[in-house]
């Protein structure tokens, strides 16, 4: 287990430089100041929301919950003319907490911190988000929080809290595609559902989303073309685990960020340093896997399988865990060799949601014979 007094510092995140500045390593502009002392305070905030959100949430069975990431923090009475029963409004940029009785059964939080930090909170009060909406994405991977909202990586950590049996979700493909710095995935907002159905205007009141539509942005360009879809019947998690020179191996069809908590060290891949601080202000026991790291007195380039395995047998971890991240070039079973050599080290784990890890599974195909 990581001893949690002497923690590695990240000196450099993803092979690029820090980020702390005027520009990131793409050339955008962040308000670095208003970032910086957000995150100096997070942790605190975070505390003192759940603790709050617990007293004032109401859980009512048949209740609606809405979520609207990135709401931004003027007008936000506006929402009270919204047709659901908790609305939630997830803005860095909202001063304060805050819950407001718009009637017996309806009512608006205010939660002033990132998306990441957002769903940490909701998964620890017990919330279950029904309609998500989130139609103004961040341009260039978020202008104050340095990631996009709408990355498969960042709505991940979301997962454990959306309805797994019936999702709608409101967006703009529009504004995703006019976003330079941003692709949109192939399997936007899949996220291991069964079924996607995107639904046409004709559609709209049904799914009880007959409401004005400016009322989601003050922004004209963002509301100026909205997509809506139901995601619907989530995946159970698949598990196949087998045994490979001395290791437990575990292969996962579905969401690490559902049981994040019960590994050492869990490896993603950052597209930035803000965005590396926000995970790990949430989930302290995760690193960059492309970075490079302090320990003591020794540097650890996790780029290099050498490297890697002798930070996880230094660190005393016992589990750890993968994903795929569209990392192309990793030879897997490489690393799975070299952290076979570790022997503290007792299971390995590989989550995916997609069609990943395919030399994995042929290796698990050939033990079980």
């Amino acid at each position: 287990m990581i001893n949690n007094t002497i923690k590695p510092r990240l000196l450099k995140a993803n092979n690029h430089r820090k980020t702390y500045g005027k520009l990131d390593e793409l050339g955008v502009s962040h308000d670095t100041n208003r970032y910086l002392n957000f995150t100096r305070k997070s942790k605190q905030l975070k505390q003192e929301i759940i603790l709050k959100l617990k007293s004032d949430f109401n859980f009512e069975f048949g209740f609606k919950t809405f979520l609207f990431l990135a709401s931004g923090h003027e007008q936000l009475e506006r929402f009270s003319a919204l047709p659901f029963d908790n609305i939630i409004c997830v803005d860095y940029q909202i001063n304060y907490y805050s819950c407001t009785h718009i009637s017996d059964t309806k009512r608006i939080y205010t939660i002033p911190t990132d998306a990441i930090t957002a769903f940490s909170i909701l998964k620890e009060v017990g919330v279950i988000v029904d309609v998500l909406c989130e139609n103004n994405s961040g341009e260039n991977l978020g202008f104050g929080s340095g990631y996009s909202l709408s990355s498969q990586l960042v709505l991940s950590t979301g997962l454990p809290i959306f309805n797994p049996s019936r999702l709608i979700v409101i967006t703009s493909k529009l504004y995703q595609k006019n976003n330079g710095n941003y692709l949109v995935a192939k399997y936007f907002y899949k996220l291991g559902y069964n079924q996607k159905t995107e639904l046409k205007t004709d559609n709209l009141t049904e799914c009880g989303l007959d409401f004005d539509k400016n009322l989601l942005t003050l922004y004209p360009h963002s509301s100026a073309s909205l997509d809506y879809f139901i995601l619907q019947n989530r995946d159970n998690p698949v598990e196949k685990v087998f045994e490979y020179k001395g290791k437990t191996i575990h292969l996962i069809r579905g969401n690490l960020f559902d049981r994040i908590e019960d590994f050492d060290l869990s490896f993603l891949i950052f597209r930035s340093k803000y965005q590396y601080t926000h995970f790990r202000n949430n989930y302290p026991k995760i690193v960059d896997a492309r970075g490079l790291y302090r320990y003591r007195n020794d540097y650890f380039d996790l780029n290099n399988d050498t490297d890697l395995t002798t930070f996880v047998e230094v660190l005393a971890c016992k589990s750890v865990a993968f994903i795929p991240q569209n990392n192309k070039d990793k030879d897997w079973v490489e690393l799975l060799e070299a952290l076979a050599l570790n022997t503290n080290l007792t299971d390995i784990y590989f989550f995916h949601i997609h069609n990943d890890f395919s030399e994995l599974y042929r290796l698990f195909e050939h033990n079980r014979d």
